[in-house]
């Protein structure tokens, strides 16, 4: 499942708030088994209603995320979330990692006995 965070914002005073995010980079990335996918990008937020507005100093990330989402619109955000998921998907799913023969004893992996 695709998560998202904001890495950076810009501020401006907007008709009589101050500090209102304005603009906000974002990046959305996915793990699985082994492999990474990541995407980026910036929007334009929506402008705030003086009546909902939130002072900078108490956003919270998943509110800011929230505004990005937003602003991007439903489509925007399925399709960030798709090309993550097929980057995920389009790499191989790396190989279990091969001890080496000449690492110290206690590197190397104790057998398991079967039932006795």
């Amino acid at each position: 499942m695709a998560k998202w965070n904001v890495s950076s914002i810009d501020v401006h005073d907007v008709d009589g708030l101050k500090n209102v995010i304005v603009k906000a980079v974002f990046e959305v990335f996915e793990h699985d088994l082994g492999r990474n996918g990541y995407v980026n990008g910036e929007v334009a937020l929506l402008p705030p209603s003086a009546a909902t507005f939130t002072e900078l100093g108490f956003v919270q990330l998943e509110q800011a995320i929230s505004w990005v989402k937003e602003a991007l619109g439903d489509e925007a955000v399925t399709n960030y979330e798709a090309l993550v998921k097929k980057i995920v998907e389009d790499q191989p799913i790396p190989a279990p990692p091969v001890v080496l023969p000449w690492a110290p004893k206690s590197e190397l992996p104790v057998p398991k006995r079967g039932a006795e």
